[in-house]
């Protein structure tokens, strides 16, 4: 296929997007329980980081590309096209209440496609840097300075919280290592997934609601209730746990090439797609019947959850299958390419790659 890291994290994606499904899928039932709510926290730990990581890595030779604008393009295409449907959705059928309606406030989570966009850009200058990823953190502890209705636009604060990720894909070394002996893998991947069962009890334990507001990246330190030099202090901590976690999740993936890989590259459409998949689900009233059996406590929550894994599972199967793929391929991967070039914008080269 390609070269073993290019496998390892289309593999990794495969997982993550699993995760995001999962966490979209809970966090869209209202009010929580606490043992369902110290497991988005726990995943809130390292798998945002870990998507920002893996979209870094893949941005590696994108300012070296003749298509890098049509790259740019297709983002903002992207951004267009499903913020117009998911606020049409929304305003004729869902009506979700207290939601605003804007191209400027990216709609649940189209906010990773305006990071993403700004990530790009905010290489070009980070580059020259002798420090990029300091320099980022800086800014990511500053951005919840900013007021909630600046952080909003554009889904800024979370851009900038989340760009030293970004940073550490993008400067990720592909150098070989030496192999590691039997033991002492075995040990770190035992350390790993123990690490990660203990999230969601420590975040319980510390308040797993004002953890995962936290962990999300897009409250203002205000908002959240803290003066700024306590928040700075907060941020970076929180930059600590997230590191540790996502270095944890990241030793527990598998590196060879398999069908996870296939679907691993398909995650772009399971993005975009898996957020009508839970409003349509909630529209039929399943995400009802599954709030009553998550408060319903005990075994019957643990069963809800698992339901809920179950539920996430199947929407990532449909979203990344292959027909689905060719058929949303216009819209999910538009050819920017084709349209500079209509537009006297690009010499004919090949078609860009996709951006994720």
């Amino acid at each position: 296929m390609r070269n073993p890291h290019a496998v390892y994290f289309t593999n990794v994606r495969f997982f993550l997007i699993l995760l995001v499904v999962l966490v979209n899928l809970l966090t869209a039932l209202p009010g929580l329980p606490d043992a369902a709510q110290a497991l988005v926290a726990g995943i809130f730990t390292f798998h945002l980081p870990v998507f920002v990581l893996v979209t870094g890595f893949f941005t590696k030779k994108f300012w070296e590309t003749p298509d890098a604008a049509a790259g740019l393009l297709r983002i903002g295409l992207q951004y267009l096209f499903f913020q117009t449907v998911y606020s049409l959705l929304d305003l004729f059928w869902l009506k979700t209440p207290g939601m605003e309606h804007s191209f400027w406030l990216p709609y649940w989570m189209l906010w990773f496609l305006t990071a993403h966009l700004g990530w790009k850009l905010l290489l070009v200058p980070f580059r020259k840097l002798k420090h990029p990823i300091a320099a980022a953190v800086l800014l990511g502890v500053a951005a919840g300075c900013l007021p909630a209705d600046a952080g909003a636009w554009m889904g800024i604060t979370r851009m900038l919280v989340f760009f030293p990720f970004f940073l550490a894909g993008y400067y990720w070394r592909e150098g070989g290592k030496a192999p590691q002996p039997a033991a002492v893998r075995r040990l770190l991947k035992a350390g790993a997934a123990l690490l990660l069962l203990a999230l969601p009890v420590l975040w319980q334990a510390a308040g797993a609601e004002a953890a995962a507001e936290w962990l999300a990246g897009g409250t203002a330190y205000a908002d959240l209730g803290v003066p700024a030099y306590a928040g700075a202090a907060m941020r970076l901590a929180f930059y600590a746990a997230q590191a540790a976690a996502s270095a944890a999740f990241l030793q527990l993936l598998p590196r060879t090439e398999s069908r996870v890989t296939v679907l691993g590259g398909r995650t772009v459409y399971v993005f975009l797609l898996h957020g009508a998949a839970i409003k349509l689900l909630a529209a039929a009233g399943l995400l009802g019947l599954l709030t009553e059996r998550l408060h319903a406590g005990g075994a019957v929550t643990a069963a809800a959850i698992f339901a809920a894994a179950l539920a996430a599972a199947g929407i990532v199967a449909v979203l990344s299958s292959g027909k689905l793929a060719a058929a949303m391929r216009p819209v999910i991967e538009p050819d920017a390419g084709r349209l500079l070039r209509w537009m006297h914008l690009q010499p004919r080269e090949r078609r860009a790659r996709g951006t994720y």
